[in-house]
């Protein structure tokens, strides 16, 4: 019977025990020793956890950054070559409106604008390509000219473009005469930087050092009125039938970029 009333309180006790540590929430010895345990556990797959989140906003972050400054990079891609566009435009304009100008003023309609792409000058030859030919209308012997200066003229055309044989190269010849004295002669090409000569003036013509060189017009291919340069030189030697006269053309070849392409027929100046 004793042994009953015993094992009843135990049982009891053990009741009010447990009821009381539910209610309260206090943790026993086994609770705290497994939370010891899982507390470092815990912790690190808390860091973790934190460190992915941070690793993802971050590249959420850096996608967007990304995708923003190769927006940005195609935008200023488009305005850089936008600018350069306008930049040679403006250049083309600046170089060729005294020739387009020149073209309009001297009724030049059906004269072609070239560009110079090379040029060749030494010992042999002085001559450039132009990027007009055949398709664009330009045939051999037109004359290339700047201005109211004759370059040269076309010897050799091919469809896009064409070879023209500069005032100065040794092959070239033009009828002239000179502007003080309106003595002629056959200006010709030396093969030097800027040099030519005018041959066959009659020492009975009176020369005038810085005079002016206009072309004649004799001849089929050269038209009248436009300067092949000025008169640096002249010289006369004793019982010589010609002057020894030496001409300096105003136009750089080295420099030149820009040309008219026309003919003699085309031309109407006179």
């Amino acid at each position: 019977m004793i042994k009953k009333i015993v094992l009843a309180f135990a049982c009891g006790l053990g009741v009010v025990l447990l009821v009381q540590h539910i209610i309260s929430f206090r943790p026993g010895l086994l609770e705290q020793t497994g939370a010891v345990i899982a507390h470092p556990f815990l912790a690190t797959a808390n860091r973790i956890s934190s460190m992915i989140q941070s690793m993802q906003s971050k590249k959420i972050a850096y996608d967007r950054l990304f995708t923003t400054y190769l927006r940005l990079r195609k935008q200023n891609e488009e305005l850089f070559a936008s600018y350069l566009s306008l930049r040679a435009t403006s250049r083309f304009n600046d170089a060729t409106q005294e020739l387009i100008d020149f073209r309009q003023r001297y009724n030049f309609d059906q004269a072609i604008l070239g560009k110079v792409l090379t040029r060749t000058i030494n010992a042999s030859e002085h001559t450039a390509i132009i990027n007009r030919g055949s398709a664009h209308g330009v045939r051999n012997d037109m004359v290339a000219i700047y201005k109211l200066q004759i370059v040269g003229r076309v010897y050799e055309c091919y469809p896009t473009m064409c070879k023209v044989m500069l005032l100065t190269d040794k092959r070239c010849k033009v009828a002239g005469f000179t502007n003080a004295t309106s003595a002629g002669g056959i200006v010709m090409g030396t093969n030097e930087s800027q040099r030519c000569e005018m041959m066959f003036v009659s020492h009975l013509s009176d020369i005038v050092d810085e005079d002016f060189v206009f072309s004649s017009g004799q001849g089929l291919v050269f038209p009248e009125g436009f300067c092949l340069g000025k008169i640096i030189a002249h010289s006369h030697a004793e019982k010589e039938l010609y002057h020894a006269i030496t001409i300096e053309p105003l136009i750089d070849f080295q420099d030149l970029r820009y040309c008219l392409l026309s003919s003699q027929e085309m031309i109407n100046l006179f």
